[in-house]
């Protein structure tokens, strides 16, 4: 899991989106590949394709060795509903390093 905190400048995404490839190439790879990004599409355009789709969450799991998709019902998009924050927790909790 990757967090990042931006202004969202042009650059910014682009390092997020794209520049983050050099300290994690095949992780970025498998991203872009399960993005589908289009010739000459920037991987944050093809990203809010899959974004746009009614089920981007799966594409995107699909496209990611590992990983592990966990569907909350009725979460929507926030932190505030319980099972989200659990689940984020959950989540976190595998990466912990002592």
């Amino acid at each position: 899991m990757l967090f990042s905190v931006t202004t969202t400048s042009r650059a910014e995404v682009d390092w997020i989106t794209e520049g983050v490839r050099v300290h994690f190439p095949e992780a970025w790879a498998a991203f872009r590949d399960a993005a589908c990004p289009r010739a000459g599409e920037r991987l944050v355009d093809a990203n809010a394709r899959l974004l746009a789709d009614p089920d981007p969450a799966r594409a995107l799991a699909a496209g990611w060795p590992g990983c592990e998709l966990v569907v909350i019902d009725d979460a929507g998009h926030g932190l505030g509903h319980p099972g989200m924050g659990e689940a984020a927790q959950a989540a976190l909790d595998r990466f912990v390093c002592d």
